[in-house]
């Protein structure tokens, strides 16, 4: 049943990729899949850093895609913390904001303590659009190699730890 679900989830997830930049008029990127390069990105952190996807090269990189309504995106953290533990230096988690502004995100994320990880707005969703997400997903967990290869996109709130360690090595 489960195995089912997240089949459905990612077919959906494909059939988005497919329609969306087709309906964008003058969409030339393509949009990434498992096995691709992951596209590079810059966004501003609460704390004002710019932070790029490059900076992280040679690391597992978790990219988390949120928001600050998102309540199954707070109950999949113990088990990010877990293989972010275990992955020690191998592993950066960054957790993009979808469509929150940063003042909005700042007081969410001080309100919840949830200052382990670089908290990224994305007011716009540029980012999650450059990855082919539909609007307002949330959570979607892609998993970047150290080599800067999408491994995984997970849609959906990570619900036992096996579900992230399978991808994070």
């Amino acid at each position: 049943m489960r195995k089912t679900r997240l089949n459905l989830v990612l077919a959906i997830l494909g059939v988005s990729a497919i329609l969306i930049p087709a309906g964008c008029g003058n969409a030339t990127a393509a949009i990434p899949n498992v096995g691709d390069k992951a596209p590079d990105f810059t966004l501003e952190s609460i704390d004002g850093q710019k932070i790029s996807l490059s900076h992280f090269k040679g690391k597992n990189v978790l990219i988390v895609f949120t928001a600050v309504h998102c309540v199954q995106c707070e109950k999949q953290l113990p088990y990010i913390d877990a293989a972010s533990s275990q992955a020690g230096n191998n592993l950066a988690v960054l957790n993009v904001y979808r469509e929150d502004p940063a003042t909005r995100v700042k007081k969410h994320v001080q309100e919840k303590q949830l200052t382990r990880y670089p908290a990224l707005p994305d007011p716009q969703d540029k980012v999650a659009a450059l990855y082919g997400l539909p609007p307002k997903a949330a959570p979607v967990n892609i998993i970047i190699s150290a080599d800067g290869i999408i491994v995984n996109k997970h849609a959906g709130p990570f619900e036992r730890q096996e579900d992230i360690n399978t991808w994070i090595k």
